[in-house]
């Protein structure tokens, strides 16, 4: 089990302390923003084991071939997207082999160095671009609410709850730009204020 108080100890003895954003206190001791890394991280977690790897991503895509009856080909692109997403964001590109596990502390230290960058909000388009991909289950370059939803079981969260972050994180618009996805996911790895509503993105904060 998972506590705050472990993580940003060992976040801190691994990375050192990283200044908020915008002034906000060091990332590794905000509690606020560990929440918020934990609960994306419990999310990609599909099999509940504590390590985030190759699998997880895989069997999100099984799982979502299998709520929203995709077909063949539209299962196998999403699964070359979430395999450039594992492989370039979570393993840093780096070849780590099939079987490498990523820990939650190596997650949160990840995060924490690409935000020490001065580009680190262009940096984070890729990876939250090549999710909207996936989330995008019909392929046409928007997100509605059935998709969503469908997405968020998949990682865990309730139909009411994914219906609550769609309409609060997204201005209650009936379709979603990848322009507005990758807006509200650069706000939830960065922002530090309790009361931004891209808290809400992956559903309640564990």
């Amino acid at each position: 089990m998972h506590t705050l108080s472990n993580i940003a100890s060992g976040i801190r003895t691994l990375f050192g302390t990283v200044p908020g954003m915008n002034g906000g206190s060091a990332l590794g001791d905000n509690s606020f923003w560990q929440r918020k890394m934990l609960t994306h991280f419990t999310r990609m977690d599909m099999n509940g084991d504590n390590f985030v790897s190759r699998d997880d991503f895989k069997s999100l895509v099984k799982s979502l071939a299998n709520k929203a009856k995709l077909s063949d080909q539209r299962a196998f692109l999403m699964q070359r997207l979430v395999i450039q997403l594992w492989e370039d964001f979570w393993c840093c590109g780096e070849d780590k082999g099939f079987e490498y596990k990523v820990p939650v502390e190596e997650f949160l230290g990840l995060v924490i160095n690409l935000l020490k960058l001065s580009d680190s909000k262009a940096l984070l388009e890729e990876p939250l671009s090549l999710l909207f991909g996936v989330i995008d289950l019909d392929g046409n370059g928007v997100v509605n609410i059935r998709e969503w939803t469908i997405y968020n079981e998949a990682i865990g969260v309730s139909e009411n709850d994914a219906v609550h972050s769609f309409e609060v994180c997204f201005d209650s618009k009936t379709e979603v730009t990848k322009e507005d996805f990758i807006a509200v996911g650069q706000a939830f790895f960065t922002v530090t204020d309790e009361r931004h509503t891209s808290r809400h993105l992956w559903g309640p904060l564990v």
